[in-house]
């Protein structure tokens, strides 16, 4: 296998001040991460695009933006008002994600939108930052001043979205799990719908995020993600479970954590949740020890520190992506 980089990098629920998450933005960045994901979750977190513009204010290099938003909360022309401003504060280096919907859309009583809708409001958005106007649910939109190439991501955990995703976004943050055949799946649906709407396969950036979490035993660790893991088994069950790899004596178990939407998610209790990229081998620590990094070649590893957040709390999710391998 031919050697591949590997980049890392983090997302915050801004569950504390958002002078603090900026602070803590300035450390992520003097650590070398190559993107900050901030969550969009109204009812329990601060404000994603306040934040970001603090955040934005205190860095000078990493890549940042929603890690993600919801057509539910935020209209195409909202969010691409809120791109717009993120872009010029951060010239060149701020993205835009987008999923269906979690605790976002949960806590105000709605359900995830389905894969038309996701596909309706990507391109919306685009429209919108491009070209100043975009058809959305049967009206037209407008956005008159600024033009902006700000790229999308899709949050995707099945071969419908990762499919959407090649076909439609600059890049994909892929939650179906990090086994080979599920990797080697998920990469193809990638690649199976760029190549279906005539583009280059390999210009969609791909990004893996599992669970994991390290601690004095297997009952610690488990019950320190539980919600982050129930959240994983929601997505891959709500609307169907075909083509998931879900192995079938949990089937049923998942298909119940898919009718059962979460009226609240916690943010603390949810301990680092990493994303790990094709040829990694990542595990997640709490807040204040390492992430240890190894790449497609044996021997080729380093370790990235991680400072706490003031309150000794953690805040944080990993994120690693790659290029996919030749």
């Amino acid at each position: 296998m031919p050697r591949v980089s590997i980049d890392f990098g983090i997302n915050f629920m801004p569950t504390a001040p958002a002078r603090e998450v900026a602070e803590w933005a300035r450390a992520v960045e003097r650590h070398g991460y190559a993107i900050l994901g901030i969550s969009d979750s109204q009812s329990i977190c601060r404000d994603v695009y306040v934040t970001l513009a603090l955040c934005a204010r205190a860095t000078e290099h990493i890549r940042l933006g929603p890690r993600v938003i919801t057509p539910l909360t935020r209209h195409p022309a909202v969010a691409a008002s809120a791109a717009a401003t993120l872009e010029e504060l951060a010239p060149g280096r701020t993205l835009v994600g987008i999923g269906s919907g979690d605790s976002a859309a949960y806590n105000v009583g709605f359900k995830p939108v389905p894969l038309a809708e996701l596909r309706e409001y990507a391109l919306a958005i685009r429209g919108l930052l491009g070209h100043g106007q975009a058809e959305y649910h049967g009206a037209t939109a407008r956005f008159t001043w600024s033009r902006a190439r700000v790229p999308i991501f899709l949050a995707a955990s099945g071969p419908k979205t990762l499919r959407l995703a090649g076909q439609i976004a600059d890049g994909v943050v892929v939650r179906t799990g990090i086994l080979p055949d599920i990797i080697r799946d998920s990469i193809a649906a990638v690649r199976r719908g760029a190549e279906e709407a005539g583009r280059d396969p390999d210009a969609v950036e791909m990004w893996w995020w599992p669970d994991a979490n390290i601690a004095a035993s297997r009952r610690d660790a488990i019950g320190e993600i539980k919600m982050s893991l129930a959240a994983a088994g929601n997505h891959q069950a709500r609307f169907t479970t075909e083509g998931k790899h879900i192995p079938a004596d949990l089937l049923a178990k998942v298909r119940t954590l898919g009718e059962q939407p979460r009226a609240t998610q916690p943010s603390y209790g949810l301990k680092s949740t990493t994303e790990l990229s094709v040829g990694t081998s990542t595990f997640t620590s709490r807040s204040g020890s390492t992430i240890t990094r190894s790449a497609s070649e044996p021997g080729s590893s380093r370790q990235l520190p991680v400072e706490p957040g003031a309150d000794g709390a953690p805040h944080d999710q990993f994120l690693v992506a790659c290029p996919e391998p030749r």
